[in-house]
């Protein structure tokens, strides 16, 4: 995982009459959600939201251009096999405290078009790992809805947020593997919940395999780019791998934060 650097603001989706859709459909869901306040909130009725906004494709874009087709938590390439999802840091349909916890209502809806709030993941992470989950330190400090008086400045969540959080003062890399570093214990919360160490069964590869593989064939770069010319390895070999171990380390590729935790910069 590495800090999101996204420049762009949130581009307007427009409806026929020339509105910004975004700004009207949380609107709306303010207003059903105060009709019903009871109901949503022991989910016996629930919220609906349309992904053709928050995953409309000029906000897709941005996400995919600003985390170089990344997904937000593992770092894994994803645009090239899928199209991504685009995940909601806070959930908007409903919320976890706990993995064995039933899904409580009615979720972050008043933040599910908004910019701040999302991000491109892999359907790993997002679908069958973070879910509904979002632990926070002090669960009374939770806003559970737009009127509520808490606010999301209170809320101190224990997975990290890219987008506003640098993830290496909370987890690092020792080989392959993510290990949380951090006193309240927020880095190992964010790998354990998102399955940032999972490994595959019956040999079939998964994150952790993944990272592996692509650790030793940097080790083997590595090596050569500091070598000393001979008659086995030419000054031509020596630079080509110090500028891979280059592109390595950018953000711009693959598990950048496990390269940079364990390889020194050339």
């Amino acid at each position: 995982m590495i800090r999101i650097k996204r420049r762009q603001k949130c581009p307007e989706i427009k409806n026929q009459q020339r509105q910004n859709k975004i700004l009207i459909e949380t609107d709306e869901l303010k207003n059903k959600f105060e009709e019903s306040q009871v109901d949503y909130e022991r989910r016996t009725k629930t919220l609906s939201f349309d992904s053709k906004i928050y995953a409309h494709e000029s906000i897709k874009n941005i996400l995919k251009t600003s985390q170089f087709g990344k997904c937000a938590f593992c770092e894994s390439n994803i645009t090239h096999i899928s199209h991504g999802d685009v995940e909601h840091f806070r959930p908007k349909k409903g919320y976890c405290q706990n993995n064995n916890d039933e899904l409580h209502g009615p979720g972050y809806y008043w933040l599910a078009y908004d910019f701040e709030n999302l991000m491109l993941a892999c359907q790993v992470c997002n679908q069958r790992e973070k879910k509904n989950l979002f632990p926070l330190r002090n669960p009374e400090k939770r806003k559970i809805s737009h009127n509520d008086a808490n606010s999301l400045k209170k809320e101190k969540p224990f997975f990290i947020n890219p987008l506003n959080e640098e993830p290496s003062f909370f987890i690092k890399f020792h080989g392959a593997q993510a290990v949380g570093i951090d006193k309240n214990h927020r880095g190992k919360k964010t790998i354990e919940n998102i399955g940032l160490n999972r490994k595959g069964k019956n040999g079939i590869s998964d994150l952790f395999e993944m990272r592996l593989d692509y650790l030793k064939k940097v080790q083997y770069t590595y090596f050569i780019a500091n070598c000393n010319v001979s008659t086995q390895i030419s000054r031509e070999k020596i630079d080509e791998a110090k500028a891979l171990m280059q592109q390595y380390r950018s953000p711009k590729s693959q598990y950048s934060a496990m390269i940079r935790d364990n390889f020194l910069e050339l």
